[in-house]
C-alpha cells in the first residue's frame, strides 16, 4: 500500500469508470491535488511498476474546513482494502461510499446517513436556455459575498467552495438587483477533461420557475464549447425535481451510492 502513486498511475486506473471516479480525476489538477491523500492497494505481485499495477484506490480529500472520503471499489478486494486503510482517516469525515461497504465503517465510526445519492453522467446535451436572456451572468471572485450569503438562503446546509469561482464557470440568474438562482462547479479541470456540476440552487421565492434549469443548461453549454469534457453531477436519489431537470439537459443514471458524516467511536 502507498499513499502518494504518480498521477499517472492514479488516472489509468481512474478512467477505467470516469464517472464514479470524477472527482478523483478533477482532484489530480494542480488546483486541487495539494489537499488529497491516496492510499491504493497495489496489483498482486505488489509493486507499482506501471499505471494498470493498482487494483483499488480511496480519495482522502484535506480540506481547511473539513475532510471527505471518497470510498468506492472496482473488486472483489476493496472491501478487505478500505478495512486496512480505517487508521488513515481522521476522527470525523463526510464520506460517499457504496453499500456494503458502509458496514465497514460502521465498525469504527459512528454514522450521520445523508442519504442515498445518483451520480449522473451527461450522454446527449439539450440546451434549455434563452441565449440572450441578460439576466444569466457569469460569476466571478469579487461576487462572494453575495454568492455566500444567497447559499445561506438557498442551499444552507451544500457544498460551496469558493476558489471554483476562479475557474470562470459559475452561473448566476440575476434579476431586480437579487442573485436568484446559481450552478456551480465542485470540480473543474481542463487538463483532464472533467467537470462535476454541484452548488446548484434556487431561492425558495422563487422556484417553480424553472431558473435551476435555466442556469445548468448555461454552465453545461459554456462547459463543453471548444471541450470534450467528461461532465458528471451527484444528486439525492428522492431530489425528484432536480432529477427530472437533469434528465431533460441530457444527463443519466450511472451509480447509486450514499452519503454519510462519521466520528470515530470512543
Amino acid at each position: 500500500m502507498t499513499t502518494q502513486p504518480t498521477k499517472a498511475t492514479l488516472l489509468a486506473h481512474f478512467k477505467k469508470d470516469p464517472t464514479l471516479f470524477a472527482y478523483h480525476i478533477g482532484d489530480l489538477d494542480d488546483f486541487f491535488y495539494s489537499y488529497c491523500d491516496w492510499p491504493t492497494l497495489k496489483n498482486t505481485d505488489g509493486t507499482i511498476k506501471e499505471a494498470e499495477s493498482i487494483d483499488e484506490a480511496l480519495l482522502i480529500y484535506n480540506h481547511p474546513n473539513y475532510t471527505t472520503v471518497m470510498a468506492f471499489g472496482l473488486t472483489d478486494k476493496f472491501g478487505e482494502f478500505l478495512e486496512g486503510s480505517l487508521d488513515q482517516f481522521p476522527d470525523k469525515f463526510y464520506c460517499h461510499f457504496q453499500e456494503p461497504h458502509g458496514a465497514i465503517f460502521r465498525t469504527r465510526f459512528a454514522e450521520e446517513p445523508l442519504g442515498a445519492h445518483l451520480k449522473m453522467h451527461l450522454t446527449n446535451f439539450t440546451k434549455l436556455h434563452d441565449e440572450n436572456d441578460s439576466h444569466l451572468v457569469k460569476l466571478n471572485p469579487s461576487d462572494n459575498d453575495m454568492i455566500t450569503q444567497f447559499y445561506k438562503i438557498a442551499y444552507p446546509d451544500g457544498y460551496y467552495d469558493p476558489r471554483t469561482l476562479e475557474t470562470g464557470h459559475v452561473i448566476g440568474y440575476i434579476k431586480d438587483q437579487q442573485l436568484q438562482a446559481v450552478a456551480g462547479l465542485h470540480v473543474y479541470s481542463k487538463k483532464y477533461n472533467i467537470a462535476v456540476l454541484g452548488s446548484i440552487a434556487v431561492l425558495p421565492d422563487c422556484r417553480g420557475r424553472g431558473l435551476g434549469t435555466i442556469v445548468t443548461s448555461k454552465l453545461t453549454e459554456n462547459l463543453l464549447v471548444g471541450n470534450r469534457l467528461v461532465c458528471c453531477l451527484n444528486v439525492k436519489a428522492d431530489n425528484y425535481s432536480a432529477i427530472s431537470c437533469y434528465k431533460k439537459l441530457g444527463f443519466e443514471t450511472i451509480h447509486h451510492y450514499q452519503e454519510s458524516a462519521f466520528t470515530k467511536l470512543r
